[in-house]
Protein backbone atom coordinates (compact mmCIF):
# COMPACT_ATOMS: atom_id res chain seq x y z
CA UNK A 1 0.00 0.00 0.00
CA UNK A 2 0.92 3.81 -0.49
CA UNK A 3 1.22 5.96 2.43
CA UNK A 4 -1.33 7.93 1.35
CA UNK A 5 -4.19 5.45 1.79
CA UNK A 6 -2.93 3.83 5.36
CA UNK A 7 -5.03 5.27 8.53
CA UNK A 8 -4.20 5.23 12.18
CA UNK A 9 -6.35 2.70 13.49
CA UNK A 10 -7.44 0.79 10.97
CA UNK A 11 -6.71 -3.24 10.33
CA UNK A 12 -4.27 -4.31 7.97
CA UNK A 13 -2.67 -7.84 6.93
CA UNK A 14 0.98 -7.46 7.56
CA UNK A 15 2.65 -9.82 4.83
CA UNK A 16 5.92 -10.22 6.85
CA UNK A 17 4.30 -11.43 9.83
CA UNK A 18 1.18 -13.20 8.40
CA UNK A 19 -2.02 -11.13 10.75
CA UNK A 20 -3.39 -8.61 11.58
CA UNK A 21 -2.06 -5.42 12.88
CA UNK A 22 -3.17 -2.26 13.79
CA UNK A 23 -1.41 1.01 12.28
CA UNK A 24 -0.58 3.00 15.28
CA UNK A 25 1.19 5.89 13.44
CA UNK A 26 3.53 6.92 11.01
CA UNK A 27 7.77 6.66 11.16
CA UNK A 28 8.79 7.96 8.01
CA UNK A 29 7.58 8.28 4.74
CA UNK A 30 7.51 4.99 3.74
CA UNK A 31 7.22 2.98 6.99
CA UNK A 32 4.18 2.84 9.70
CA UNK A 33 4.32 1.37 13.50
CA UNK A 34 2.14 -1.68 14.10
CA UNK A 35 0.92 -3.64 16.79
CA UNK A 36 -0.92 -6.70 17.83
CA UNK A 37 -3.37 -6.62 20.24
CA UNK A 38 -1.89 -4.10 21.93
CA UNK A 39 1.75 -5.93 21.78
CA UNK A 40 4.59 -6.33 20.00
CA UNK A 41 4.74 -2.53 18.71
CA UNK A 42 7.49 -2.72 15.28
CA UNK A 43 7.57 -0.61 12.22
CA UNK A 44 7.07 -1.88 8.29
CA UNK A 45 7.26 -0.86 5.12
CA UNK A 46 3.69 0.40 3.60
CA UNK A 47 4.35 -2.14 0.99
CA UNK A 48 4.08 -5.36 3.18
CA UNK A 49 0.35 -4.34 4.43
CA UNK A 50 -3.04 -4.78 2.52
CA UNK A 51 -6.33 -3.80 3.98
CA UNK A 52 -7.54 -6.59 5.79
CA UNK A 53 -10.53 -8.25 4.79
CA UNK A 54 -13.74 -8.81 6.61
CA UNK A 55 -13.23 -12.34 8.34
CA UNK A 56 -9.42 -11.25 8.71
CA UNK A 57 -11.15 -8.07 10.54
CA UNK A 58 -13.63 -10.44 12.48
CA UNK A 59 -10.98 -12.86 13.63
CA UNK A 60 -8.65 -10.11 15.36
CA UNK A 61 -11.33 -8.10 17.01
CA UNK A 62 -13.15 -11.38 18.47
CA UNK A 63 -9.44 -12.45 19.33
CA UNK A 64 -9.33 -15.76 17.22
CA UNK A 65 -6.13 -15.16 15.65
CA UNK A 66 -4.96 -15.73 18.94
CA UNK A 67 -3.71 -18.98 21.02
CA UNK A 68 -5.30 -19.64 24.23
CA UNK A 69 -2.43 -19.27 26.23
CA UNK A 70 -1.32 -16.41 24.28
CA UNK A 71 -4.57 -14.51 25.21
CA UNK A 72 -4.01 -15.50 28.70
CA UNK A 73 -0.25 -13.87 28.35
CA UNK A 74 -1.44 -10.92 27.19
CA UNK A 75 -4.51 -10.41 29.31
CA UNK A 76 -1.85 -10.85 32.08
CA UNK A 77 0.47 -8.43 31.11
CA UNK A 78 -2.54 -6.00 30.06
CA UNK A 79 -3.19 -6.36 34.17
CA UNK A 80 0.47 -6.09 35.23
CA UNK A 81 0.77 -2.45 33.31
CA UNK A 82 -2.52 -1.45 34.32
CA UNK A 83 -1.87 -1.94 38.16
CA UNK A 84 1.57 -0.24 37.36
CA UNK A 85 -0.20 2.78 36.03
CA UNK A 86 -2.65 2.94 39.28
CA UNK A 87 0.37 2.74 41.68
CA UNK A 88 2.08 5.59 39.98
CA UNK A 89 -0.82 7.79 39.65
CA UNK A 90 -1.15 7.39 43.36
CA UNK A 91 2.37 8.32 44.50
CA UNK A 92 2.34 11.55 42.14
Amino acid sequence: MKMNQIRNGALYYNNITSRVERVIGKVSPVRVLTYWHKTEEQSYNTKTLRKANKEEVENYLEGRDVSTLKKRMVNMINKLFNKHDELKSKVS
